[in-house]
């Protein structure tokens, strides 16, 4: 649903309370879920920030944001550059 700020605000909530409660392993598995959550958030962030790079002209953050969300398993288009 792309809900950012609640998603963190409950992964937040939960890793206090695994931590609290002493429950590693349910702290392990929240981090993970947190973390994939983040890279998800991340590829629509850097989908923006490509297009707002590429069309300022700023081709070297152009490739430096693309090469970054390859990095994360993302499929960038590939721009003809000017």
């Amino acid at each position: 649903m792309q809900r950012w700020q609640d998603a963190e605000r409950h992964f937040e909530d939960a890793l206090g309370m695994n931590t609290h409660m002493g429950a590693r392993p349910w702290v392990a598995h929240t981090e993970h879920d947190y973390a994939c959550m983040l890279l998800a958030r991340r590829q629509p962030l850097l989908s923006r920030a490509v297009d707002t790079a590429r069309d300022l002209g700023m081709t070297r953050l152009t490739e430096q944001v693309m090469a970054l969300f390859k990095s994360h398993g993302g499929v960038m288009p590939v721009y003809p550059t000017v």
